[in-house]
C-alpha cells in the first residue's frame, strides 16, 4: 500500500549550552544527500531508486515522472537534475515502499514529507498499512486500491484519506499508484504519485 501513520509524536529533547559554534541542523524535511553511499535502497542509491520509479511507470502508461511532475526532458541531464527536480520537489508527492510481506516506505521526496509530516528516519520506519485508520472505511479501500495495482498494473485516479505525522489526515485526489520493476522485470515494490496542492488537510476522518 502507499502514503503515511497515526501519528508518533516528536519529542525534542532538552540540551545543555556547550561553548564553541553551535552545530549546522539539518532541516526537518531534509532528503539525504545525493552523495550519501550509506543510503541504499534495494541495494540502489536514491537517484536510481527514482530512475526505476520513472522508468516503470513511463513503461506502464506511457507518462513517467518528468511528464507528470512537468519537468522536460531536456532539464534532466544528470544525477543531480534528478535529485534536484524530483527528490527535492515540494510540490509533487512521491512516495515508495518494498517489497517486505508487511511492506514498509523506503522512499518520499520533499514534498511527501512535508505532505505527510515525516522527517526521512521516520518514513522508512513505517509500515504502509499504518497509512489509514485501522478499521476504518479508508482501510478496506486501501486493500482494495492495492489488489487493482497488483493486478493490473496501475491505478490512476486513486483517492482516500491518509494519516499524517501530526495527527491530521491528507486527502489524496487524483494519485497514480503503480507496480515497480528493476531492469530484469523483477518486482520491487509500488510508488505513488500526486500533486500536494490540490489535496486539503483535514482535522479529522469525518471532515469533507
Amino acid at each position: 500500500g502507499i502514503t503515511a501513520s497515526i501519528a508518533k509524536s516528536t519529542t525534542f529533547g532538552h540540551r545543555e549550552a556547550r561553548p564553541g559554534p553551535p552545530s549546522p541542523r539539518k532541516p526537518l524535511f531534509a532528503l539525504p544527500s545525493i552523495a550519501d553511499d550509506d543510503v541504499k535502497i534495494g541495494g540502489r542509491d536514491i537517484v536510481s531508486h527514482v530512475t526505476l520509479l520513472h522508468d516503470s511507470l513511463k513503461k506502464l502508461t506511457g507518462m513517467g515522472l518528468y511528464e507528470r511532475m512537468r519537468i522536460s526532458d531536456e532539464a534532466i541531464k544528470s544525477k543531480s537534475d534528478i535529485y534536484n527536480y524530483i527528490c527535492l520537489n515540494d510540490r509533487f508527492v512521491l512516495i515508495s515502499h518494498g517489497t517486505e510481506e508487511d511492506p514498509i516506505y523506503n522512499f518520499g521526496n520533499v514534498a511527501c514529507l512535508e505532505a505527510f509530516v515525516r522527517t526521512w528516519d521516520d518514513l522508512i520506519t513505517i509500515p504502509s498499512r499504518e497509512s489509514v485508520v485501522f478499521q476504518s472505511t479508508d482501510e478496506e479501500l486501501r486493500k482494495e486500491l492495492m489488489r487493482k495495482v497488483t493486478n493490473h498494473g496501475y491505478v490512476e485516479g486513486a483517492t482516500g484519506i491518509r494519516v499524517r505525522g501530526d495527527g491530521k489526515f491528507i486527502r489524496l485526489v487524483d494519485a497514480v499508484v503503480w507496480n515497480c520493476y528493476d531492469g530484469d522485470g523483477t518486482y520491487s515494490g509500488q510508488a505513488a504519485l500526486f500533486d500536494k496542492e490540490k489535496c486539503p488537510i483535514l482535522s479529522s476522518i469525518d471532515e469533507e
